[in-house]
């Protein structure tokens, strides 16, 4: 049954005998020919009618209608941000970056004096090179001022389209080439296992000069650097660094084995393909480690096996006869936008280190990348400390991407014998590194990490007294 409210109300109201809470139904919808002059049905409880409950119906509308203006505003805005971000990436990402060459004498100025108020000390002349991408190379080549580094966000972000003029990119290898043969670790061992440098470069701009002053892809420009990758697995080596993501920067992955193999693994399936498994390189083998479940009395035997992530998916490991399932380990799950979201989070989101005790004497400890942004701040006086029934200490370095190894034991303090750690220098083993090295380190350091951290200072004069050895003529 049904009559018309009160004068001076604004919808029409049905009374039915309803035991549940107030609804709408669309009229337009269901076609029913009521002149109101709101365009929705609204039904409640046979509870009566009173002014309170127009009143409560008209808030509620205006509710409805907010919501759906500020909903359908904002749809337009980001309509509108996608159109402008569109346009500008187009005009921006095609734009020449304007590049410095030269040190001004103001620059190198600066710099001196900003390193003495620092406390450091410059132990042979200025820091700066005027010219520091030309021969002769020095200890102080390739160092730049810091201004040099900053790229605005937003115009970093535009820019993430990858391209590259191709006759520019050709100049930058007459430097690259002498950078590389002095400061590449992987540069003897290449050449030992029968890589040929000359070539590599000479057919790299060989590529370049076909292509002019076009503009091409980032993949397309660096698909040397892809088969120089291919030929000899490095994760830390990135040309350029806006291709960290990318193939040039090959990250690893870790898989399990869905059973005990009985026999020596020979072949992996990953990404639909077939890898041969080295015999000659202990990195591709299959290994045994122990699992801890909570609850558990005893720790559980597993196998896992390692390799880099351009491989693709983990399928399945030969092991004799026998193709043993593999599921890697931290995948990440949900639809491509969880993904990017979840890439997102962990790209602007500080890694944090923490202890945690598990429980039956298992203490875990998490120690991620040794930067500073990771380690500032942290509150040690939250962590466990180490009792006298702890037995098992477990150290996660998954997604460690490495740094001052000092972050790392300031956190283990306490719960490892530090006398029994065999300093680097005591390995028996003389390694030489390029006078480019303390320039190479620099700018990263200070690009990473303020000079004011504590350690920063120490670790930053010690590169400047490494600048300041005698090296041999022509920088080897």
């Amino acid at each position: 049954m049904s009559r018309e409210a009160p004068k001076g109300s604004f919808a029409l109201f049905i009374w039915l005998r309803l035991k549940n809470r107030p609804f709408i139904v669309s009229l337009c919808a269901l076609r029913v020919q009521i002149a109101c002059r709101e365009r929705h049905l609204y039904v409640v409880p046979d509870h009566g009618l009173s002014s309170g409950s127009i009143q409560q119906v008209r808030r509620r509308l205006f509710k409805r209608r907010a919501v759906g203006w500020s909903a359908a505003i904002l749809s337009a805005l980001i309509l509108l941000f996608l159109l402008v971000f569109w346009r500008m990436r187009e005009v921006i990402a095609h734009r020449l970056s304007f590049v410095l060459l030269t040190v001004t004498s103001a620059e190198i100025e600066a710099e001196n004096t900003r390193l003495k108020q620092a406390g450091l000390i410059v132990k042979d002349g200025n820091f700066f090179k005027e010219h520091p991408f030309d021969p002769p190379w020095t200890s102080h080549s390739l160092l730049i001022p810091s201004s040099w580094n900053y790229q605005p966000v937003f115009t970093g972000l535009i820019r993430r389209s990858h391209r590259v003029r191709a006759d520019l990119l050709l100049e930058d290898l007459d430097v690259l080439q002498p950078v590389m043969e002095r400061a590449y670790g992987g540069w003897g061992s290449a050449a030992a296992r029968g890589w040929s440098w000359d070539k590599w470069f000479a057919d790299w701009r060989k590529l370049l000069a076909a292509k002019g002053t076009a503009e091409i892809p980032f993949r397309e420009a660096f698909a040397p650097v892809d088969a120089l990758k291919a030929f000899q697995r490095d994760n830390h080596t990135q040309i350029p660094l806006e291709r960290g993501a990318d193939a040039s920067s090959d990250g690893s992955q870790t898989a399990l084995l869905a059973s005990t193999p009985t026999a020596p693994c020979t072949e992996a399936r990953a990404g639909g393909r077939l890898i041969a498994i080295s015999t000659n390189d202990a990195s591709q083998h299959v290994r045994a480690a122990k699992k801890w479940s909570a609850g558990a009395a005893v720790f559980e035997n597993e196998y896992y096996i390692s390799m880099p992530r351009s491989f693709g998916s983990p399928q399945s490991v030969l092991c004799g006869k026998v193709w043993i399932p593999l599921r890697r380990i931290n995948e990440r799950e949900g639809g491509l936008w969880s993904r990017v979201v979840w890439r997102l989070v962990r790209k602007f989101r500080h890694d944090r280190p923490r202890v945690e005790r598990l429980g039956d004497g298992i203490v875990y400890m998490h120690l991620p990348t040794f930067i500073w942004s990771n380690y500032e701040g942290v509150l040690e006086k939250d962590w466990p400390v180490r009792k006298s029934g702890d037995r098992v200490l477990i150290v996660d370095l998954r997604g460690n991407g490495g740094g001052s190894e000092s972050y790392g034991l300031k956190v283990l303090k306490g719960w490892i014998d530090e006398k029994r750690m065999v300093p680097f220098g005591d390995l028996g083993v003389e390694l030489n590194s390029s006078c480019l090295y303390a320039a190479l380190r620099w700018n990263q350091a200070v690009e990473s990490t303020p000079i004011s951290f504590p350690g920063q200072k120490k670790f930053l004069q010690s590169l400047l007294d490494r600048m300041a050895q005698p090296y041999p003529s022509g920088c080897p």
